[in-house]
């Protein structure tokens, strides 16, 4: 991928991100996560709040969040491919009360809210 589509990609993700966290500024900062691409943290620096787009090394993307004293609030699964919601299960076991979205249509696994 080209770097302008990653970053229109980035982008989308950080929108998405923003509606589910309620603001109306753009996302302050984007970290990426040391696991499959395109997986990545997004974090509103006001709350310290963060959403973590298909979290399939639940693991590694704990370590980064708090690395980055950063508290876990959502997770946005992309679709149902193993390597986008592979991870929903067990981070929900890992952060209890975190919301998991997807969409219903595409039947993601482990969502909490579609």
């Amino acid at each position: 991928m080209r770097i302008n589509e990653e970053k229109k990609v980035l982008e989308s993700k950080c929108e998405r991100a923003n509606n589910l966290l309620k603001r109306k500024k753009k996302c302050q900062k984007l970290l990426v996560v040391p696991t499959m691409p395109s997986h990545v943290r997004i974090i509103d620096e006001t709350t310290k709040e963060a959403a973590v787009v298909d979290p399939v090394e639940p693991h590694k993307v704990l370590r980064v969040a708090q690395e980055n004293q950063v508290d876990l609030k959502f997770v946005l699964t992309t679709h149902h491919h193993w390597d986008h919601a592979g991870g929903n299960d067990e981070i929900k076991q890992l952060v209890p009360g975190i919301r998991i979205y997807g969409g219903s249509v595409d039947n993601v696994r482990g969502c909490t809210d579609s």
